[in-house]
């Protein structure tokens, strides 16, 4: 009898056994190590998403603010350096060239330039704003008072005559370098002069 049930019992364990669900391998997987770094990665790829329309946002940002600026600056003026005033002195140099075996003298024009002994400058700058689109840039307006004298250039170091020197034809110059940008004459001893492209 106690046999019996002893195989009765066995059968039953069997059939339990049996019957019993058995640990699928897809409730593995996702338990395991393997799972939580597929999971990692997945998140990490999917953040890159939103990054990358970031990206692609601040680089059009970047190009408009260009643009607007290049805008401006065409219509406005770019960023000014002016070097001067610079005394300009045309004179004749004689030059010896060698042709055909005979020395042949010729006569050639060339400028010397002087910068002012003394020189004063007074400036007033008034800034405001511009707007294109989302951007604003600040441009400025300067208005410019030089003061100074220049002394009597000495040729005689270059061993210039004093006949070969034009002094009628000497001229006054800034070096600008955007003259778009400027607006009104030039006052020059009381009198107003107009601004003309120069050497």
């Amino acid at each position: 009898m106690s046999e019996h049930r002893l195989a009765v019992q066995a059968e039953q364990e069997e059939i339990q056994a049996a019957v019993a669900p058995r640990p699928r391998l897809k409730e593995k997987f996702w338990e395991g190590r393997a799972a939580k770094g597929a999971l990692v990665f997945l998140l990490v790829l999917a953040l890159q998403i939103p990054i990358f329309f970031i990206d692609g946002v601040i680089g059009e940002r970047r190009l408009r603010s260009h643009q607007a600026t290049e805008e401006i600056a065409s219509k406005w003026g770019r960023e000014q350096k002016i070097i001067g005033p610079v005394l300009t002195v045309p004179y004749e140099r004689r030059v010896e060239q060698e042709k055909d075996g005979k020395k042949i003298e010729t006569q050639v024009i060339e400028y010397a330039r002087f910068l002012a002994e003394e020189l004063r400058i007074d400036a007033q700058v008034d800034g405001s704003l511009r707007h294109r689109g989302i951007f604003e840039l600040p441009v400025y307006r300067l208005e410019l008072a030089l003061t100074g004298w220049f002394q009597r250039p000495d040729f005689s170091l270059l061993g210039i005559e004093p006949s070969r020197i034009f002094w009628d034809r000497a001229s006054l110059g800034l070096l600008i370098s955007d003259p778009r940008s400027i607006t009104s004459q030039v006052e020059c001893s009381g009198m107003k002069r107009s601004w003309r492209p120069s050497l």
